[in-house]
């Protein structure tokens, strides 16, 4: 990370932003991010073609709400306020076959890091 923030930045990093941030950014890349976690899934049930599909976390610079973002690139994505992610999820185990009344609640406290944290100094 640079010595100092680029002068589009308004906050500092939330304590799960990657960092990365440059003072040439796209206005729609000044974002706060977690680290991504991909994984390959079937496309189309009619072919073998996969897609890398991608879990982040992020945040705005300037703005409080955090999001969870769920696609594979522009225009193939999802992006789900972080307070209804826990609700999107248990729906997609119930679907899987998970029936665990304490899910939900995992998922929040697993969320929550996300949610309002301390953030990071800039260095």
């Amino acid at each position: 990370m640079p010595a100092s923030r680029p002068s589009w930045q308004t906050h500092e990093c939330p304590t799960w932003c990657e960092g990365g941030h440059r003072e040439d950014d796209h206005v729609d890349d000044r974002v706060h991010r977690a680290v991504a976690e991909g994984v390959d899934v079937l496309l189309d049930p009619d072919t073998t073609t996969t897609v890398q599909l991608e879990f982040a976390v992020w945040r705005r610079d300037g703005r409080a709400d955090t999001w969870l973002y769920a696609g594979s690139g522009p225009g193939r994505e999802l992006h789900i306020p972080l307070p209804d992610a826990p609700r999107v999820l248990r729906s997609a185990l119930r679907l899987a076959g998970v029936e665990d009344d304490d899910v939900e609640e995992r998922l929040l406290v697993a969320l929550a890091r996300y949610a309002d944290p301390p953030v990071r100094a800039v260095r």
